[in-house]
């Protein structure tokens, strides 16, 4: 009488193991002010989980919350799940140089992260705003 639990977290189990992880491949344009703003695409794979299609062998879902996205430890400013193989970012204000962009995705009671190091450029002078300095530099 018990064996369709145990039966279903076999399958579980086995579906949670096989799951993507996500993979960047892209961010287009590559650089931008240092001031924000600037619109981006990331293109990869694996940037939505589907957790109907695991579970009852459906082969598509409807994408729904975009994973949060990254530009070394801030949060972009907006984030649109075009589909599992693009989001649209509006990057944040960030001092002058190179930073690594992220994509963090979570499904199945675990987050699974892509990191492209330097993939896009902050342009500008050496003077940043001081205000924003303590709040975009990591302590």
């Amino acid at each position: 009488m018990h064996r369709f639990p145990v039966i279903f977290l076999l399958f579980a189990s086995t579906a949670l193991a096989q799951q993507p992880h996500p993979v960047i491949t892209s961010v287009v344009p590559n650089s931008g002010p240092s001031s924000g703003g600037t619109k981006v695409t990331i293109t990869g794979e694996d940037f939505f989980r589907c957790p109907v299609a695991a579970f009852a062998a459906i082969s598509a879902c409807s994408p729904g919350t975009p994973p949060a996205v990254l530009v070394g430890s801030l949060l972009a400013l907006s984030v649109t799940l075009v589909d599992t193989t693009r989001l649209e970012v509006t990057m944040p204000p960030y001092p002058p140089g190179a930073a690594d962009v992220s994509v963090k995705v979570a499904g199945f009671g675990k987050v699974v992260t892509a990191t492209a190091p330097k993939a896009f450029t902050f342009t500008g002078s050496d003077t940043f705003d001081p205000v924003l300095l303590p709040i975009l530099t990591p302590q």
